[in-house]
C-alpha cells in the first residue's frame, strides 16, 4: 500500500473524528488537485507551497505529522506503515 493509499484509507476510517490536512511543496494547484483526486486525498484540505512546509516544519517528503488536542506535534519522517498510521490516529481519537 502506497503512502497516499494508506492516508486515504485511514481518513475513511477516522475522518469524522480527526482533521486530516495534506501539505505539499508543489505550487501548481492544478497538479496538486489532480494528484489528490487520483490518490483519494481530495476529501480533505491540501496546503501547497514552500510556506506550508515552513509553517509545519516539514523537513522531508513524505512525512507524517501528528498534532494532538494540546497542540503537541510529533513527526514521522519517510513513509509510514499503514498499520502504524492507523494506530497513531486511533490513539489521537482515544485521548
Amino acid at each position: 500500500m502506497m503512502q497516499a493509499d494508506a492516508v486515504a484509507w485511514v481518513h475513511r476510517q477516522y475522518g469524522q473524528d480527526v482533521q486530516f490536512v495534506g501539505v505539499t511543496a508543489y505550487d501548481d494547484l492544478d497538479e496538486v488537485g489532480e494528484v489528490a483526486a487520483r490518490t483519494g486525498l481530495d476529501s480533505f484540505p491540501q496546503l501547497v507551497g514552500d510556506d506550508a512546509f515552513v509553517h509545519f516544519e516539514v523537513g522531508s517528503h513524505p512525512m507524517t505529522l501528528f498534532i494532538d488536542a494540546d497542540g503537541s506535534a510529533s513527526r514521522v519522517p519517510g513513509s509510514i506503515d499503514p498499520q502504524r498510521l492507523m494506530d497513531r490516529v486511533a490513539g489521537l481519537v482515544r485521548t
